[in-house]
């Protein structure tokens, strides 16, 4: 077995004819695009698109394998001819109000899940529609077809189950948490820390994504998962933690530097600094509030501090190099040529490979970086946290 690097949360700004798909996604998010800049500059192993569902993409992704330039697997999923495995997903907001990823394992069960939700959807071809059912009858549905379903960026205001929908997910099952409910994603304001303050998430995988819609922020946040293969099968199986299989690290943002880390006054434009929970504006009192991650963990948790389950891995701090003042476009350019991909960059090149290329003053502050050590003013209401110097 070995290590795999893996980002399950990529959005399709248009599609192969230029019509769009994820509206605020970047147009340059298309498919061959995505999976080019995930291979070459990123260096992911395994990219989940989850836009998949529209007939324009089903259209593209037949007419790539035609042409050899995806190829399906045995064990699911789609080989492209770079080597990074394509797994099918599509995100979709269930009448709880919440966003839900379902993750499909090839293009007839892709075909078969997308007519079995049509009827319920306005319009198949734009990302991330409106469903007219519950999120127990997408499980149904998504399980007659070889997919399982997570929660997208769970704890977010915008469109999280926990951030805006229900305090417990066992409030929608009463039964207990199907055991087709394998994981969680935790999106860019949370960690493992802050997510394991809440009991019923010791059954589930966290998984860290980037949610991108611009070719930029591809690998924001990825997984290093531990399995024998590229394919649906063994990402299920690592998931699950099934014959050995498993995740091994969750890289992601600190969460100071994520939209939605702390509450934020829409009114007076204010952004909470007291201990928590924030839920009305300590300067004007108004409760027009954007509620941040963490000020809604502190107001649902059922511990102060986290009580992690044995075998949980580890949440590593990574800050994305477009968020290390002095690393512009032209300084990233001169990283890539000089260490292939980001992930390099990030995780692997020396401090001193970084100062022959940059300087001791830039590839100090990327060593900085990686330790957790650049001081961070935190973001809320939809606005990034900044690094200082």
């Amino acid at each position: 077995m070995r290590n795999f690097y893996v980002d399950l949360h990529v959005h399709l700004g248009s599609n192969w004819r230029g019509a769009p798909i994820k509206i605020t996604a970047s147009p340059q998010m298309t498919l061959e695009r995505i999976l080019v800049e995930a291979r070459e500059r990123k260096g992911l192993d395994i990219v989940g698109i989850v836009d998949t569902l529209g007939p324009s993409v089903q259209e593209e992704l037949h007419h790539l394998c035609l042409k050899n330039i995806l190829q399906e697997l045995p064990g699911g999923g789609l080989r492209h001819k770079n080597g990074i495995t394509l797994i099918l997903g599509g995100e979709l907001e269930t009448r709880e109000g919440a966003h839900f990823i379902t993750y499909l394992p090839n293009l007839d069960c892709l075909k078969g899940f997308a007519k079995a939700v049509s009827p319920f959807i306005t319009n198949m071809n734009l990302s991330t529609q409106r469903a007219g059912f519950s999120l127990q009858r997408l499980m149904s549905m998504a399980d007659a077809y070889g997919g399982v379903v997570i929660p997208a960026h769970a704890f977010t205001p915008h469109k999280g189950v926990y951030g805006c929908a229900v305090r417990r997910l066992g409030e929608l099952f009463p039964a207990g948490l199907p055991p087709s409910l394998v994981g969680i994603e935790l999106g860019l304001s949370s960690d493992t820390s802050m997510a394991d303050r809440i009991a019923e998430t010791h059954q589930l995988t966290f998984l860290s994504n980037s949610d991108a819609h611009s070719l930029g922020k591809l690998a924001r946040e990825y997984n290093i998962i531990c399995c024998r293969g590229a394919s649906y099968e063994e990402l299920m199986a690592a998931i699950t933690c099934t014959n050995g299989r498993k995740v091994v690290a969750n890289y992601g943002l600190e969460p100071q530097l994520g939209k939605y880390y702390r509450s934020y006054c829409s009114a007076c434009g204010y952004l909470a600094q007291e201990k928590g929970p924030v839920i009305s504006c300590p300067r004007c009192d108004s409760d027009q509030v954007v509620l941040g991650v963490r000020d809604r963990i502190d107001s649902i948790a059922d511990w102060a501090r986290p009580r992690s389950p044995e075998g949980r891995p580890p949440y590593i701090y990574q800050v994305p190099l477009e968020f290390i003042p002095g690393v512009g476009p032209r300084t990233l350019a001169r990283l890539l040529a000089a260490f292939g991909t980001e992930m390099n960059v990030l995780h692997k090149t020396s401090l001193r490979e970084l100062i022959q290329v940059l300087g001791e003053k830039i590839a100090r502050r990327i060593v900085r970086a990686r330790k957790g050590e650049l001081p961070i003013n935190p973001g809320g209401g939809g606005k990034y946290g900044k690094v200082l110097t």
